[in-house]
């Protein structure tokens, strides 16, 4: 059934974070990334909403057809705070570019910039605006991926992310963070953000405030529904962050269904191509929690601003 919009993917992420950003060879990275998003079309999915990451060279080869794959939202680079979840170095020893002046592969390659402090942060929402990007996408808090953020860190500053949100209103465009708890979406609320990515850890208060505020939130029922057995990261930073994951989203799930929290269809199951032909089970995964119309409205006709 062609139509669908998936509202969070990472069309060049086709491997660990570490692999796709450090390790892989670029072309590859890309000869994967069009083999990813032709993929993704046979799925269904006419429109993606790309939640970070160098895509805008896929994009432009898509709307000019010369590869198929379906309409982009970039979010360009995500902007992270030092250590935060998009500080993508794998080691806890990198020698930051803030104090040799030598760019991170990351930045250079237009994964992420990382920033700090109001005037930072709003260079690099101008950065990414200029991209051409629909959104900008915004890490504030912890995550699985990273190697060295808890969970339940909270990142940026009530100032900082007014300043992002600012940046993006002036464009007529939106911010979208990843966050997984109360304090961390709270703070992205009274700053203005309109879309919560994730989201496992929130209570009852949080959920009713996010309708309240008309905030969307794109959870993921299959992904936060796989073991570390599944995922095939036993044995890594990320296993006793996923377990915990596992344990409690479920709840975040049936408080959304209660209060009527707007909820974007976002499966964020970047990786092998094996991992993203899971795609279309996010219906299944779905159906717990709402009915079978609801879901279909999700994936279709329940659109974030675009």
């Amino acid at each position: 059934m062609p139509g669908m919009l998936d509202s969070h993917v990472h069309l060049m992420l086709n491997a660990a974070p570490n692999k796709s950003v450090y390790e892989d060879n670029w072309g590859y990275v890309g000869a994967q990334s069009v083999a990813a998003a032709n993929q993704m079309l046979k799925r269904g999915y006419t429109t993606v909403r790309d939640m970070g990451g160098p895509v805008a060279g896929l994009q432009q080869a898509i709307n000019e057809n010369l590869v198929p794959g379906p309409r982009v939202l970039s979010s360009g680079p995500f902007i992270s705070q030092t250590s935060g979840h998009g500080d993508l170095a794998t080691s806890k020893f990198k020698i930051s570019n803030s104090f040799t002046g030598i760019p991170d592969k990351a930045v250079l390659m237009g994964w992420s910039y990382v920033a700090d402090g109001v005037p930072e942060v709003e260079k690099a929402a101008r950065e990414v605006l200029r991209t051409g990007a629909s959104q900008i996408k915004v890490m504030a808090g912890g995550g699985v991926s990273s190697y060295y953020d808890p969970l339940d860190t909270t990142q940026y500053t009530l100032e900082e992310l007014k300043a992002i949100v600012a940046e993006a209103e002036n464009w007529g465009t939106y911010v979208a963070v990843h966050a997984y708890t109360d304090r961390a979406v709270k703070m992205a609320i009274e700053a203005g953000v309109k879309s919560i990515e994730h989201g496992p850890f929130l209570t009852e208060e949080t959920i009713k405030l996010m309708a309240e505020n008309d905030i969307w939130l794109s959870p993921q029922a299959l992904l936060f529904g796989m073991t570390p057995e599944q995922l095939k990261i036993v044995g890594t930073p990320s296993e006793p962050k996923m377990r915990k994951v596992n344990k409690e989203s479920k709840t975040v799930l049936e408080l959304a269904k209660q209060y009527g929290v707007k909820i974007a269809w976002g499966t964020d199951l970047f990786g092998p191509p094996g991992k993203q032909a899971l795609q279309n089970q996010e219906f299944m995964a779905r159906s717990r929690f709402w009915s079978n119309f609801e879901i279909l409205q999700q994936a279709t006709s329940n659109k974030q601003k675009c």
